[in-house]
């Protein structure tokens, strides 16, 4: 990871797309337990940075429904603070009867030497069937994608791993559930379905808007299906889970990513790969079968996808499938805490995929960088945009004296999305995935008036 010393340019210090803190990846995993709460030791400002970044997102579920702050001010600081946490923790579990809760404290509180962890653990002694954990916030931070590991490692430390597991049943960990909408529920239920494809029962996702039961459930399973969310704490998971069988496997999206998926998984089941591989193929044509008559209007236009890490590689994956030309990638997170480039075109090479050789991939790109390469694109081209609401809000603000020659078409993907939302379960994981990203990419350049960027004159 870099530190405050490896930056040197403009760029390393320009506002990012995912600008976020460890807090915020904190409260995306507690908020993905349906029956958690966070509390948030913290001063006035942290917690509405925290609530806001996925109360616009997930309009199925506010976050406040699970959430509370401790409201530390000055004076507490002085005297000590930590004591304010046993009475907040107990009145919102006697009104959110909670099995989970989790707190989280700001940097500026931990500095001050106050014994948080262990005064967590005598307040869960006072709070019958509530686990309590504690995430710090103080330095090494790795923002968003730490925060949320940090969330699951605390979650899977807290299961009984003696307990027998069943050899056809696996659990998949570090699932990056951001909102109670049909969207994220239909790839929790793409999950199930490929890894019931590949031989076997799926005992739980972590996280999926779950219980925390059924999260708890996790050892029963033989199989471990370790998602790429969880990077930044892979070797504790490792060691956590012992003689489980732990996965390591990419996002099932696109056509080579969602087989090489279900592969993984069959070939540490033990399935037979020959009826997997027909299986693939069968789907595949379904979805292709359909496509390729409308496939022309998108050869049109040039992509450029901004996404973190795992996302970005199985989205561009899916476009070169489709026979679009990909001309430029941000990989969003910062300090490459999902892997960064090297991790992309590693997911490229394992589904048997390449950039154009003009291509341009940016790691960190900032919201500068995102303008520039969008405008730049657009001057010359019809240029398709996946990205964020954070870029696209860059798109959507250009000037006057910026507006580009060419259209342009917006389409919102990742966290946060503010503007996109669904009713139906349109998936992005699995052959239904893919399917429903090609009807999104069709109608989205046939329907210019809706998602174009728009100029005068």
């Amino acid at each position: 990871m870099r530190t405050a010393h490896d930056k040197v340019t403009l760029e390393d210090f320009s506002l990012k797309g995912m600008h976020y803190a460890k807090m915020t990846g904190v409260m995306i995993a507690t908020h993905a337990i349906s029956d958690s709460f966070l509390m948030m030791h913290t001063g006035v400002g942290c917690k509405y940075k925290t609530a806001s970044q996925a109360a616009q997102h997930d309009l199925a579920e506010h976050p406040n429904v699970r959430e509370a702050w401790t409201q530390v001010s000055e004076a507490h600081l002085v005297a000590g603070c930590s004591d304010r946490i046993g009475p907040f923790a107990r009145a919102w579990w006697e009104r959110r009867n909670s099995a989970f809760m989790m707190v989280v404290s700001a940097y500026f509180i931990e500095l001050t030497g106050d014994d948080i962890p262990e005064k967590v653990r005598e307040i869960e002694q006072t709070i019958p069937g509530c686990e309590m954990a504690y995430v710090p916030t103080k330095a090494p931070n790795g923002g968003l994608f730490d925060g949320f590991a940090s969330v699951l490692v605390e979650v899977l430390k807290r299961m009984d791993w003696s307990v027998p597991a069943r050899p056809r049943e696996a659990a998949v960990l570090g699932h990056f559930f951001t909102r109670y909408e049909p969207d994220q529920k239909a790839d929790v239920a793409q999950l199930r379905a490929l890894i019931k494809q590949a031989g076997l029962n799926t005992t739980s996702v972590l996280f999926s808007g779950a219980e925390y039961s059924n999260a708890k459930a996790a050892p029963l399973a033989a199989v471990q299906v370790v998602m790429p969310y969880c990077a930044t704490h892979r070797s504790a998971i490792g060691q956590i889970v012992g003689a489980r069988q732990a996965v390591d496997v990419d996002l099932p999206i696109g056509f080579a990513g969602t087989t090489r998926f279900v592969r993984t998984i069959a070939a540490a089941a033990g399935t037979d790969l020959a009826a997997i591989d027909a299986w693939a193929i069968a789907q595949t044509e379904a979805v292709l079968g359909n496509f390729r008559r409308l496939s022309e209007m998108l050869a049109r236009y040039e992509w450029v996808v901004f996404a973190d890490t795992p996302l970005a590689a199985g989205l561009v994956s899916l476009l070169l499938e489709l026979g679009v030309r990909v001309t430029a990638v941000g990989l969003r997170e910062a300090d490459g805490a999902l892997g960064g480039r090297a991790a992309f075109d590693a997911v490229l090479a394992r589904n048997g995929l390449q950039l154009p050789d003009d291509a341009v991939v940016v790691e960190a790109p900032s919201l500068r960088r995102v303008k520039q390469l969008c405008v730049e694109r657009l001057q010359r081209s019809l240029v398709g945009i996946l990205g964020s609401t954070h870029e696209l809000a860059v798109l959507r603000n250009l000037s006057p004296a910026e507006r580009p020659r060419n259209a342009g078409v917006l389409l919102e993907v990742g966290f946060p999305s503010d503007d996109t939302h669904s009713v139906l379960s349109v998936p992005t994981f699995g052959f239904a995935g893919a399917a429903a990203w090609a009807q999104r990419l069709v109608e989205a350049v046939r329907r210019p008036q809706v998602s174009e960027l728009r100029h005068e004159g």
